[in-house]
């Protein structure tokens, strides 16, 4: 779409409608509801953009102010030239003040009353509410204008954040971690639909939630040969956990010679394991967000493909079905290490159980890669 440009009259038209909006929701709301995304959605143009007419919202508000001034002083000066503003004249001892002789129009009423002015009022009334906020001292005044609502680190800080967020583990601290940029992460996987399968395939994601499906639901029993896993593929498409699609996708080899390797045997000879492992734990928000005030908490979720019981402590294994070659395994690895980090720390918050061991289990090449 191509972008538009604005003219120099474009621009005086724009800010003009900016400091009248912004002079109306001031009147209603008052300057303290003054929000920029309101204002500039109700000109219509784009926050980034009112910052190229004003350098804050403080500026604008002064800005504003300055404007509303100017209107005033244009009103007065036309009250005191009409024929009935002579109780004004008199007010400001300038009772001589020539008239116009031309017709000005209907008839006003103007008042004088407490220091203030308006077309309309009864000189019982006290000051209006323009005068009343010129009459604010400075100080008084900018302060309002710098106020800052207490909670804004607590009202920034998410009240979730899943494991696979986490980029890293705090180099200097053990369990405090390091987030992902989320506006530069990958794009969310693309789910091809089912009617689409049969003649395109699967895409990367849906492959990998066909393994992880297997390996969640496969008997350990039946994954001493080749064959057996082919059976047991077989028995999940026909208990419809998987799809025709979905079972032809996975590798009955890659598996087996998983379970014949040495993580496999200890894995199918654990007595305490855990496959599909779901996880929340409440956890101190600053582990993730350092700008997160003291005492706020937020919820950490996540799901484990598999954990296991050592007489050492907790075996962590997550697959991936990456297509990564042996030679870039372990530069693939770095980037698994803070979500593998975020779920050891889960597990030892709810079993108290030490975790010794992190390992990332490529399918394909058939490899593993311990994380310390």
């Amino acid at each position: 779409m191509a972008r538009k440009t604005y003219t120099e009259e474009d621009r005086a038209r724009v800010r003009q409608a900016l400091l009248d909006t912004g002079l109306n929701m001031a009147v209603s709301k008052g300057l303290k509801g003054l929000h920029l995304a309101e204002l500039a959605a109700a000109v219509g143009i784009s926050k980034p953009y009112f910052y190229t007419f004003f350098d804050s919202l403080e500026d604008f508000s002064l800005q504003m102010m300055e404007e509303q001034r100017c209107r005033l002083l244009r009103l007065l000066e036309q009250a005191l030239a009409r024929p009935e503003g002579g109780e004004l004249r008199a007010a400001i001892g300038r009772e001589e003040l020539p008239l116009p002789a031309v017709t000005l129009g209907p008839s006003w009423r103007i008042a004088y009353h407490g220091g203030g002015v308006s077309q309309r009022g009864s000189s019982r009334r006290g000051p209006c509410k323009a005068a009343r906020h010129a009459a604010l001292p400075p100080e008084e005044l900018l302060a309002q204008l710098r106020w800052r609502y207490p909670y804004e680190a607590s009202a920034a800080t998410p009240a979730k954040v899943t494991a696979t967020q986490v980029a890293d583990q705090d180099p200097e601290e053990a369990g405090w971690f390091l987030l992902r940029d989320q506006g530069s992460g990958e794009p969310a996987p693309f789910y091809r639909p089912q009617f689409a399968q049969a003649s395109l395939g699967l895409t990367p994601a849906q492959k990998g939630t066909a393994v992880h499906t297997v390996m969640q639901s496969i008997r350990l029993d039946r994954t001493g040969s080749v064959e057996q896993v082919q059976a047991e593929l077989d028995r999940l498409t026909g208990a419809h956990y998987l799809t025709e699609a979905q079972a032809q996708a996975v590798d009955p080899a890659a598996v087996a010679r998983f379970f014949a390797g040495d993580l496999g045997r200890q894995l199918r000879g654990s007595r305490n394991l855990h496959r599909e492992y779901p996880f929340s734990v409440l956890t101190e928000a600053r582990r993730f967000f350092p700008q997160a005030p003291a005492g706020e908490e937020v919820l950490l979720q996540g799901v484990i493909d598999c954990w296991f019981e050592t007489a050492e402590g907790i075996t962590l294994v997550d697959f991936k079905t990456d297509h990564v070659s042996a030679e870039h395994l372990a530069q693939r690895s770095q980037r698994y290490r803070g979500q593998m980090a975020a779920y050891a720390y889960a597990l030892e918050e709810v079993t108290g159980i030490p975790v010794v061991r992190r390992v990332l289990w490529f399918l394909v090449p058939n490899l593993g890669v311990e994380l310390s």
